[in-house]
This record gives C-alpha cells, sequence and structure tokens, in this order.
C-alpha cells in the first residue's frame, strides 16, 4: 500500500510541478511552459502507473481473489477444499458468469447504438456516437455493482 501511495504522492507533485513551471514561464516562453508542462505530466503519470502495478505484483490477498474468479468449474470441484468453501467459489464463478453475460449484452447493445448514430443519423447528432459507449459502461459498472450489492445473483 506505501508503494502506491508514494507513486500517487510522487505523481501528483510532479503535475504541481508542471503547473507551476507552466504559470512562471508562460509570460516569458509559451512553447517552453507548455513542453515542461506536458513533460511534468507525463513524469506524474509514469509515476502513479508505476505505483500501481507495483501493488498490483506485492497484493497478493487480490491476487488469491482473481485467481477463483479464472479457475475452471472443474478445477474447482477437484480441489482439496472443504464443502463450504467449495461452494462459496462455485457460486462465485457462477455469479462472475452472470455478471459477464450481462454486461456484454449491455456493451453490445451500446456498440449497436453507436453504430446506428454514426451511419444513420445527421452531423450534429452523429459526433456523439462516441457516448454510447461511455453510457454502456457506466451502465455495465451500476448492473455490476447492483449484482454484487444484492448478493447471490437470480
Amino acid at each position: 500500500m506505501i508503494i502506491l501511495l508514494v507513486g500517487v504522492l510522487a505523481g501528483l507533485a510532479f503535475i504541481f510541478a508542471g503547473v507551476g513551471c507552466l504559470l512562471m514561464v508562460e509570460p516569458m516562453a509559451g512553447n517552453w511552459a507548455l513542453f515542461l508542462l506536458v513533460l511534468f505530466i507525463a513524469l506524474g503519470v509514469w509515476w502513479i502507473v508505476r505505483g500501481g502495478m507495483l501493488l498490483g505484483r506485492v497484493n497478493v490477498e487480490e491476487y488469491n481473489r482473481s485467481v477463483a474468479e479464472d479457475l475452471e468449474v472443474e478445477d474447482i470441484v477437484a480441489a482439496e477444499l472443504d464443502e463450504a468453501r467449495r461452494e462459496a467459489l462455485l457460486s462465485q464463478k457462477r455469479d462472475a458468469e452472470k455478471i459477464g453475460a450481462v454486461c456484454g449484452a449491455i456493451m453490445i447493445f451500446a456498440t449497436i447504438v453507436g453504430l446506428l448514430l454514426l451511419f444513420c443519423s445527421r452531423p450534429p447528432v452523429q459526433s456523439w456516437f462516441w457516448m454510447s459507449w461511455v453510457v454502456g459502461g457506466l451502465v455495465c459498472g451500476l448492473v455490476s455493482t447492483l449484482m454484487h450489492a444484492f448478493g447471490r445473483v437470480a
């Protein structure tokens, strides 16, 4: 967790340093100010992404949780586990498959809407075709959260 904290803090410090460079250097040299802003933003993003990747590499608890989703039903049944844990893993696997199917259907519908907006609408509306995927992603997140929140997925 400290790895991520250091990465985020260093990243934000670089981004704020870039904004500071922009404010101080712009009156004298506008192009250099923009260059320094983009450079410091890139460094800040690098630190934030690096911290997140290092956290993902050493976060064993999250890794163990994600492995259960990747196991096949046959692997879960064959594993040497007590009956309660086996049933919990099988239930988690079924729930993840149902959520995946619902989100897949939502995104296919969003793709259909996006393509219809792109090819079958007039120019003012046509330029917003990409928003169908944004809305589809948000709806997937909402549906997934609600399906997890209300316990067993029907």
